[in-house]
C-alpha cells in the first residue's frame, strides 16, 4: 500500500510538469511514507541476515545503506540556498522557530513586505487578484486572494483559449483582452495587485475599470526585477 501512494504521488508529480521547484514540494506529502519505505527495504534483509548468522555481513549492510542515506542528504543539501529565494535550512538560520524567521531570499523578503503593505492599507474582507500565492495569503488571513495563475484557484485553472505554464497561467491579467484579464473583469475583485519596475507609472487596469490606489517599494535584485508594488482599487468600489 505505501509503494503505490509513492507510486501514485510520483505519477501525479511527473503528470503536472514534474517537482521542478525548490524544496520538493509537490513530493513532500509522500516524504513520511518513502522514508518507511526506504527503511523497510534495509531492515528486512538484514533480519534475514541475522537468522542465517551472517551478522557481520549484516552489520556492513546496515551501516552501508545508512552511510548512502546520509550521504544523498547532504549532497541534496547543496541545492538548499540560492541567491533568489534564499536559505531553506533551518541550521542556517539557527533554528529559527517562527514563521518570519525562515523566510529569508529576495521573493520571501518581498512576500512580508507585501503583506505589511496589504494588511496596511487594503480592509479586511476585501478580494485582491494577485499572482503570487504563498506566503502572501498565509500572512493575510482577512484577505480574500484571487490566483490569477489559477494554482489555487479551480475556476481559472480550467479556463480554454489562454496559455499556460509550469506555474500556471500566463499572460497580463491587467489587460481585458487577454484570456485571463476579460476573466477577472467578470469575477470583479476589489483590488488588483502587481509586482512593477521602478519609476513604472500604473496603466489603465481591466480597461480603466480600475484605478490607483497605493504602492510601495519592494526589495530589488540585481536592479532587474520589480522594485515597487502596486495595487489598482474598482472604481466603483466605496
Amino acid at each position: 500500500i505505501i509503494a503505490l501512494f509513492i507510486l501514485a504521488q510520483t505519477a501525479f508529480a511527473m503528470r503536472t510538469s514534474g517537482d521542478w521547484m525548490m524544496g520538493w514540494r509537490y513530493m513532500i506529502s509522500v516524504g513520511p511514507l518513502w522514508t518507511i519505505a526506504i527503511m523497510a527495504s534495509v531492515i528486512e534483509p538484514y533480519d534475514q541476515m541475522m537468522r542465517s548468522g551472517k551478522q557481520n555481513l549484516a552489520k556492513g549492510v546496515i551501516y552501508g545503506a545508512i552511510g548512502i542515506f546520509i550521504a544523498v542528504c547532504l549532497l541534496a543539501a547543496r541545492d538548499f540556498n540560492d541567491q533568489e529565494n534564499g536559505s531553506v535550512s533551518w541550521a542556517k538560520l539557527g533554528y529559527s522557530t517562527t514563521s518570519r524567521g525562515i523566510l529569508k531570499g529576495y521573493l520571501m523578503e518581498n512576500a512580508m513586505i507585501a503583506a505589511d503593505f496589504v494588511n496596511r492599507v487594503v480592509p479586511s474582507g476585501s478580494s485582491i487578484a494577485f499572482s503570487e500565492m504563498g506566503a502572501l495569503p498565509y500572512f493575510t488571513p482577512q484577505i480574500k486572494w484571487l490566483d490569477t495563475c489559477g494554482l489555487t484557484d479551480a475556476e481559472i485553472a480550467h479556463l480554454t483559449g489562454v496559455s499556460r505554464f509550469r506555474t500556471g497561467i500566463t499572460g497580463d491579467f491587467k489587460d481585458i483582452s487577454t484570456g485571463i484579464g476579460a476573466h477577472i473583469a467578470t469575477r470583479k475583485p476589489d483590488y488588483i495587485m502587481q509586482w512593477l519596475e521602478q519609476g513604472f507609472s500604473p496603466p489603465s487596469v481591466l480597461g480603466g475599470q480600475y484605478v490607483a490606489f497605493a504602492k510601495t517599494r519592494i526589495t530589488d535584485f540585481g536592479g532587474k526585477e520589480a522594485t515597487y508594488l502596486f495595487l489598482w482599487k474598482r472604481r466603483n468600489l466605496n
